[in-house]
């Protein structure tokens, strides 16, 4: 999608499953929107489905917890809308071109 694509995504934070309780949330600086954008959690994935086949993916997931997050956008740029949808603001907007570039930076001798 993004990076082979040249295209973007829109991620709603506030729509990412998550147990995270209020009382561990207010002891990080930035809340819920930090430990959702960086917790170590196992096992997630962001997988892109086309819009005609979501209904086939979610009967195939069965019992594993999932949820649509977001969408593929035709700009290229990864933006991250805060938790809180009253704030209006995002609180990830970058290039996907400049993540690609930090991603092969290590790799680059």
């Amino acid at each position: 999608m993004a990076f082979a694509g040249g295209l973007g995504a829109r991620l709603y934070l506030l729509e990412v499953p998550h147990d995270a309780h209020a009382n561990e949330v207010a002891t990080v600086p930035g809340g819920l929107a930090i430990v959702l954008l960086f917790a170590e959690s196992n096992t997630r994935f962001l997988v892109e489905v086309p819009p005609d086949r979501v209904g086939r993916f979610e009967a195939a997931m069965g019992d594993v917890p999932h949820a649509a997050v977001g969408e593929v956008i035709a700009e290229s740029n990864l933006l991250v809308v805060d938790v809180d949808p009253m704030a209006n603001r995002h609180v990830v907007e970058i290039e996907v071109a400049a993540l690609k570039q930090a991603w092969q930076k290590p790799l680059k001798w």
